[in-house]
């Protein structure tokens, strides 16, 4: 997720500095990463184009908690990683997909969308389901969504295979900084529909990773005064519980959502 206006891509700013993968090592955000960017700069939050390992604790919003992460990565931050310390503010939409009624993706925990026009997958990693924490791959060129579905989302929603299920869009404040070794960004999200937000993320460098960053979100989130066992549902999850009640009990029927507050 960016820290760049998805209006936008300013002109005066390198892509290494814009890349979300500034968590890995220099020279893994390809250069297919900045022609994609051409048609949406959110594209620059990603990596290769296998796509991103995330890592993600979502927490009750409010400006206290807000305040308490920004000083903990302030505080962390080491002086070298200062000028990529940033907070940004952004406007983005999100229109959600899935086949009508049967609702076949969400309920193998995939989750197709385009934001901002641009098609976006997010798969389950292997072994996810027993963790704490919500952990995804997540796809963003149209080879590696077609590589994974078997079908392209727009041939499929010119068909009518699938159909829009959710439209949300969202205001978010973004802080990027360091804890414990890590690059992390705290989302701060407003929803339409009037939901509020927050989520600690990171990046794994890969599958063998995705533990010890899990460790390190947790850890951060404790630091901040979070329970560790706090988990509001996200912006998605909460409109499926408002306004698409049938949707949400087959998620929760399959074990893809759980019971939250």
């Amino acid at each position: 997720m960016p820290l760049v206006f998805l209006n936008a891509l300013p002109t005066s700013s390198g892509r290494w500095r814009r890349c979300w993968q500034d968590l890995l090592p220099r020279g893994t955000c390809p250069r297919s990463t900045a022609a994609a960017a051409q048609r949406n700069p959110a594209v620059l939050r990603r990596g290769p184009m296998a796509g991103s390992l995330e890592v993600e604790k979502k927490f009750v919003l409010s400006p206290e908690t807000e305040q308490r992460l920004l000083e903990i990565l302030s505080s962390s931050s080491s002086s070298s990683s200062s000028s990529s310390r940033s907070r940004q503010t952004l406007r983005f939409t999100d229109i959600y997909y899935d086949a009508a009624h049967t609702w076949t993706l969400t309920s193998s925990n995939r989750w197709l969308r385009q934001r901002q026009g641009v098609w976006e997958l997010k798969v389950p990693i292997t072994g996810a389901s027993q963790r704490r924490l919500d952990a995804y791959r997540e796809l963003v060129f149209e080879a590696d969504i077609r590589a994974e579905l078997g079908w392209a989302p727009a041939e499929a929603l010119a068909a009518g295979r699938i159909a829009a299920f959710a439209h949300i869009e969202t205001e978010r404040v973004s802080i990027m900084g360091e804890h414990a070794g890590r690059r992390v960004r705290i989302d701060l999200d407003r929803a339409d529909y009037g939901y509020t937000v927050g989520e600690i993320e990171t990046l794994a460098h890969d599958e063998d990773d995705v533990a010890a960053a899990e460790r390190d979100v947790l850890a951060l989130a404790v630091a901040a005064g979070l329970q560790a066992q706090e988990s509001p549902r996200g912006k998605l999850a909460e409109f499926l519980h408002r306004h698409r009640p049938e949707h949400y009990a087959a998620l929760m029927r399959a074990g893809i959502l759980r019971s939250k507050r």
